[in-house]
Order: structure tokens, then C-alpha cells, then sequence
């Protein structure tokens, strides 16, 4: 798997560096890593408006590495740190006026440290339906990403069309042993028409999902309850310790709709609808289909970027998302020749997340060395669990206050890059309800009450980087070293440093 990843990029590397041999490398990443290309985000998901997102080329292949040693778990269930290292090849290549390809491979092999509670990979995606127990430990993993796309246009009408794959291998080596393996795939389609200096796009998604989650024991001595959980405490009693082999299966769909001017200046406006399901399948139970899944989301983003001058852009965004997820607990009658027929399904778990976020920028060039830019910003974000037969409830809001900052110098063959980037979160309000009526285990109570501990206190981020990139002779080419500095302080005295080091060549 990892030759073909490399031979993927090998292949997409040398397709881009036949297919392009002009332009200053230095200049595309001022503007690939300007706070002017990177305001807009939804808008460019759908493939055919991201036909009029760059006007140049660019590939980039780079090794990176980060060491994450959290003093302390935030949420239980992801570990308190996540070091790994990485290989990747990104191309974005404009074949003419009319003609748009880009590519992206990556390789990634990491530890996530101290995971407990939790034994399924992907468990924002799946969660609450995850396999856990209390003792956990570390988590190795290996993930592969492969994603490309096309766009193009003809007279008026513009066409695109992306696909993406991850697969996904997270395992431990001692007791217990999950072994996870995940296929997820993406496709997407988009069809625009320009109108004067806009254009309206719209687009269509799918995908399939898969996770087989097996999980074994070595020890002769025995081994621990595994639970089959249903969210904020709560675990299917009938099959917990029962099975430890499991599977989920799913599928995606969706539709956005944009409006975008051509040449990225001015109004433009986004709107996305997705809908994922999954199940969760007990495997040595004939498939029994324990729990499943559904979950609507919709999204919408209104940007709107000026120029003052020649060199100098302000912009204003206001983007928003909501979901809401709905869990049902599947009921069984008894057994015969192993076979559990399907009785009824109840909704047990409901789940309501909502973010909203208001930002601007302003950038400009000081003299003809000094781009600078700021992104302030604000949040708000609130989410509500509940669990309808043991009426437990989880509720929390917070408001976010940050700015981004950025400044480089570039002069003749040498370009250097300072960013910094720091968030505050602020607590509004965080209530966790386990009522005295419904069984939960003491140490899973005790992470539902650790989780509302993190979220009911304020949080400090600082995102620190330096970059310092070479242009060689040849102005094709160029390479790079960066490093960055992460500090986090939450719960109150707990403080976090991750280092990340990256290098690599642009051309």
C-alpha cells in the first residue's frame, strides 16, 4: 500500500512538473498562504466552483512530524495526544483558461496515547455507537489519502467532478487488541452557468462508508467487559461482553448550491445540505443490526471581499452550520439457532450541534517585500445529548474570541513567513443531568463528568510558525522548512506544548 502511494505521487509529481515549467514559486505561496486565497471556505467544495478558486499552479511534496504529549485527556474517548508523521504530494495545475486538475496523496503513521472508553476508530463520525471498556491504553494507527478532481468550461457552463478515498488502519499490540480497519469514499459532481461576472453552481455528493471493528484477547487469565455503548452512560445491557466483533456500514448524500464572481472579488454565497446513516452490526450474531444512525446537516456561508488598492483586500464572512442526529436502539426477541428476529426500534439518542461565526480581514504589501494580513474573528457554538429512556441530558455553549496574524518577507531568492494564530474560549453554559434512576458504570460516569469539567471551563490556544523558503536559481523550484509551536491551557492549570517540523519543495 505504501509503494502505491508512492508511486502516485511519483506519477503526479512528474506529470505537473512536464506539464508546467514557468513561474515564480515564491510568489505562489505568498498567495496560496494568503489570508485573501484561504477567506472563503464552503464555497469551494463543489468542483465546478472551484474552477475560478486559483489562477496559477503549484506542487508541493513535504515530510512532516508532530510530538503531542497533552498533560491530560480533554476527551477521553481521542486519547491526550495524537504524534505522528507524514508524507504528502498536493498538485493543483491549470492545463489552460479553461482546463482545472488537482490532486493530493498522503501518507500518515501516528500513536493517539492514553485512549480509554473507547475502542472504534472515526468516533465523532460514529459516536455515541462506538465498543469501549475502561482500561484502553495507546492506539497506533496508519492512515492513506488518495482525493483528485477536474474542472472545466465550455462557453458558458462550467462542469467539475472530484473523487476521494481514506482508508484507515488503527490497531494496539497488547490486551485489548482492537484491530480497525476503515474504506471511506467520497465522490462529488457540480454543474455552473456564468451570468456576467458570477456564476451559479450546484452540486451533488455521495459516499460509502465501512469500519470493520474486531477486537481480541490474548491474556489466559481473561479478559475485560467489553460495552456496546448507546450514549451519555448508557450501554445495550443484553449484548455488552457478548460480542466483540463489529462493523458499521453507511452512506452519504447531499447538495449545495453556490454563487461566486468570477475574478474572487465581491459577494459570494453558499448553501450545503448533507445527510449521512449508518449501522452497527454485530458480526458473530448472524449480522444482527444493533443500533442505527442518521444525522442532517446544513450549512450556509455569505462572504464578501473588496479591494482598496492595488495591493490591499478587506473582507467580511459570516458562515453557519447545524446538524442533528437521531439513534435508535433495535429490539430483539429470543434467540433460536442463534438468530435474533427484529422486533421494534425505539429512538433512544438525540443530538442538536449548532456554530456560528462572524470574521474579517484586512491584508496589504508594505512597500514590495512586506505582505502583512490580520483575521479577526468570532464564535458561538453550543450542542445538546439527550437519551430518552434514562433521561440523561448534556448540554453545553461557548463563545470564541481569536485573530490570525501573518506576515512575510520576500526579497530575491528568499521568502520568510511568521503566523500566529490564538483562540480563547469562553464557557457560557454546562449542564450534565445523570439521574439516579438509570444505571452507569462508576468510571464511564466519571468520564461524562470529566467531559463537562473541560467544557465548562475557559480554554487558551497559541498557534506559533516560522517558514523559511529557498528559491533556487532555477525559479521553478524551491524548498522549505517550517516549524511551529502549539501551546493549549484548559482546565485551569493544565498546559500542553506540540511541536510540528515540516519540510519539503514547491515547484
Amino acid at each position: 500500500m505504501f509503494s502505491l502511494f508512492i508511486g502516485i505521487a511519483a506519477m503526479t509529481v512528474t506529470t505537473t512538473v512536464m506539464a508546467d515549467n514557468t513561474g515564480d514559486t515564491a510568489e505562489k505561496i505568498v498567495l496560496s498562504q494568503s489570508v485573501h486565497d484561504n477567506f472563503r471556505q464552503n464555497i469551494f467544495n463543489n468542483p465546478a466552483a472551484r474552477f475560478f478558486k486559483n489562477s496559477y499552479s503549484l506542487t508541493s511534496i513535504y515530510f512532516n512530524g508532530v510530538k503531542d504529549n497533552s498533560s491530560q485527556n480533554k476527551i477521553v474517548q481521542m486519547g491526550s495526544g495524537n504524534s505522528y508523521w507524514g508524507l504528502m504530494a498536493s498538485s493543483e495545475y491549470i492545463i489552460d483558461k479553461n482546463n482545472h486538475v488537482w490532486g493530493e496523496a498522503s501518507y500518515k503513521k501516528g500513536t493517539r496515547e492514553d485512549v480509554r472508553w473507547n475502542e472504534t476508530s472515526d468516533f465523532y463520525l460514529l459516536y455515541p455507537y462506538v465498543m469501549a471498556d475502561g482500561k484502553g491504553g495507546d492506539m497506533d494507527y496508519e492512515q492513506y489519502f488518495f482525493n483528485g478532481g477536474y474542472a472545466g468550461r465550455f462557453n458558458k457552463f462550467v462542469l467539475g467532478a472530484s473523487l476521494q478515498y481514506r482508508a484507515l488502519n488503527e490497531y494496539r499490540t497488547r490486551d485489548p487488541r482492537p484491530n480497525n480497519i476503515v474504506a471511506d469514499l467520497k465522490a462529488r459532481l457540480g454543474a455552473g452557468i456564468v451570468l456576467g461576472k458570477y456564476s451559479v453552481s450546484i452540486g451533488l455528493n455521495a459516499g460509502k462508508y465501512k469500519q470493520t471493528n474486531d477486537l481480541k484477547y490474548f491474556n489466559d487469565l481473561g479478559a475485560s467487559k467489553e460495552f456496546h455503548l448507546t450514549g451519555l452512560g448508557n450501554e445495550f445491557v443484553r449484548f455488552s461482553g457478548a460480542c466483540n466483533n463489529v462493523f458499521y456500514k453507511g452512506h452519504e448524500f447531499g447538495t449545495s448550491l453556490e454563487f461566486i464572481p468570477e475574478n474572487a472579488k465581491g459577494m459570494s454565497l453558499s448553501f450545503s445540505f448533507n445527510r449521512f446513516y449508518f449501522e452497527k452490526i454485530l458480526s458473530t450474531l448472524n449480522k444482527l443490526a444493533l443500533n442505527d444512525l442518521s444525522e442532517n446537516k446544513v450549512s450556509g456561508e455569505a462572504a464578501f471581499i473588496k479591494d482598496i488598492t492595488e495591493k490591499s483586500f478587506i473582507g467580511v464572512k459570516a458562515d453557519v452550520t447545524y446538524s442533528e442526529r437521531k439513534g435508535h436502539d433495535n429490539l430483539f426477541g429470543d434467540a433460536a439457532s442463534n438468530v435474533y428476529p427484529k422486533i421494534g426500534s425505539t429512538l433512544m439518542y438525540r443530538s442538536k450541534v449548532m456554530f456560528a461565526r462572524l470574521s474579517g480581514f484586512y491584508e496589504t504589501t508594505l512597500g514590495k517585500h512586506f505582505p502583512i494580513g490580520i483575521l479577526p474573528y468570532v464564535s458561538y457554538s453550543s450542542f445538546e445529548n439527550s437519551h430518552t429512556e434514562s433521561l440523561n441530558k448534556f448540554k453545553s455553549s461557548s463563545y470564541m474570541l481569536g485573530a490570525l496574524l501573518q506576515g512575510s518577507y520576500k526579497n530575491r531568492r528568499n521568502l520568510i513567513r511568521l503566523k500566529m494564530n490564538t483562540t480563547y474560549r469562553i464557557s457560557d453554559d454546562t449542564k450534565l443531568n445523570i439521574s439516579e434512576d438509570s444505571y452507569c458504570d462508576t468510571d464511564l460516569k466519571s468520564v461524562l463528568e470529566h467531559t463537562a469539567n473541560f467544557f465548562a471551563k475557559n480554554e487558551l490556544n497559541t498557534h506559533l510558525s516560522l517558514r523559511y523558503q529557498l528559491q533556487f536559481k532555477n525559479k521553478n523550484f524551491s524548498c522549505f522548512a517550517e516549524t511551529a509551536w502549539i501551546h493549549r491551557s484548559y482546565l485551569n492549570d493544565n498546559n500542553d506544548n506540540i511541536i510540528t517540523l515540516t519540510t519539503g519543495i514547491n515547484f
